[in-house]
């Protein structure tokens, strides 16, 4: 139930178009526009929001549980990772972070030495770091 859940979620959160077309084509019916997502302490199984836009997220407390892909992601607003914990990569290749990215207090409890207090971001284009987990600086955003 939880997958099928993840997989809904994520295929209205994809307005279906290319960059290249989003100012002139329509998006997708099933395109749920403006959504906030808020799954503050939830647990996610393999979680992809390739491609998806929403308005911002809470993933605050939330564990994710296997690869987890937000590439080509964009947060239009804030989104919030504190406390969250990662069990294995986090990927957010070309993802566009709009606004604030926390992850205070971030976890990634999956290495092989075990070691915490940093959510490793992953990006194509060298533009993301790692993020100390105590919050003294935030995410670094795209062009930051």
């Amino acid at each position: 139930m939880r997958l099928t859940a993840q997989r809904i979620l994520a295929r209205h959160l994809r307005d279906g178009r290319t960059e290249n077309t989003r100012s002139t084509d329509p998006p997708s019916e099933r395109f749920w526009p403006g959504i906030y997502l808020d799954l503050d302490g939830a647990v996610l199984i393999d979680f992809d929001l390739e491609d998806a836009v929403m308005a911002g997220a809470d993933f605050g407390r939330a564990t994710f549980s296997g690869a987890t892909v937000f590439n080509q992601a964009n947060f239009i607003g804030h989104a919030g990772f504190n406390g969250a914990t990662f069990t294995a990569d986090a990927w957010f290749d070309g993802a566009t972070l709009s606004n604030a990215a926390r992850f205070e207090g971030a976890t990634p409890t999956g290495w092989p030495d075990g070691s915490g207090g940093y959510t490793v971001v992953h990006a194509a284009d060298d533009a993301a770091q790692p993020v100390p987990g105590d919050g003294s600086d935030g995410a670094s955003r795209k062009g930051s």
